[in-house]
């Protein structure tokens, strides 16, 4: 997902959410060569946004596009597994990442924190 859609998508989940305050952050994952790496993300909730080292010498995207796998409460994202019918970019809870192949890649996210308030009443 493109940064201004995964802007624009997060701002239209906040609101369906009723959150009225949010910190953003940009977390970029570094997937060690044939490894699984588990986040735990609780209530935040983190877009997947471009796979930073797919591309070839020209720039461009090659295809098929990700050999990573994203497994969460929202579901999966794996464009190379053709059982999974629906991509999915927003996850939450336990986030589980596999790097299909054995080379390092990269593969970044938008995190949404929900801020809340502390017992003085003030935002945190």
């Amino acid at each position: 997902m493109r940064t201004e859609l995964a802007l624009k998508h997060s701002e239209n989940r906040m609101k369906e959410l009723g959150w009225k305050s949010v910190e953003m952050n940009l977390r970029h994952v570094r997937l060690l060569p044939s490894s699984k790496t588990t986040f735990a993300i609780g209530s935040d909730m983190w877009i997947l946004m471009e796979e930073q080292d797919l591309r070839n010498a020209s720039g461009t995207y090659q295809f098929p596009a990700s050999p990573i796998r994203i497994e969460s409460a929202n579901g999966v994202f794996d464009v190379l597994d053709n059982k999974v019918h629906e991509q999915e970019h927003e996850h939450s809870g336990k986030m589980e990442i596999t790097n299909k192949v054995n080379r390092l890649l990269y593969v970044m996210f938008l995190q949404i924190t929900p801020k809340r308030k502390c017992s003085d009443g003030k935002k945190k």
